[in-house]
């Protein structure tokens, strides 16, 4: 129960700059037209044509084996999950969360 508190407390804390992190990535388009391969008809490769300029932008990593937007949406979310257990660790404890954390 104690660490549930205090697992709320620390969500609570963060809470804010998750909003801050949230309102400067809203400026992403869902749908971005720098994505698209112009030089590619629409009628002869779809795929090509929807798809190019973000392949040639986004290389496969030499860690991986594959890659798309959603293994870009995870690091994405462990980048954000890390800062934020980082800034939560961080800042110093009212008294009584130390006490609840040696319990």
């Amino acid at each position: 129960m104690k660490f549930k508190l205090l697992a709320l407390i620390i969500m609570c804390n963060c809470f804010s700059q998750i909003q801050f992190s949230l309102a400067q990535n809203a400026s992403k388009k869902f749908i971005d037209a720098a994505n698209f391969d112009m030089t590619s008809r629409p009628g002869d490769n779809f795929y090509k044509y929807a798809n190019g300029n973000w392949q040639k932008n986004n290389p496969i990593p030499s860690t991986e084996s594959r890659w798309g937007s959603f293994n870009e949406l995870q690091e994405f979310n462990l980048d954000a999950c890390k800062k934020l257990l980082e800034s939560a660790a961080s800042k110093h404890q009212k008294k009584g969360v130390f006490i609840a954390k040696n319990r």
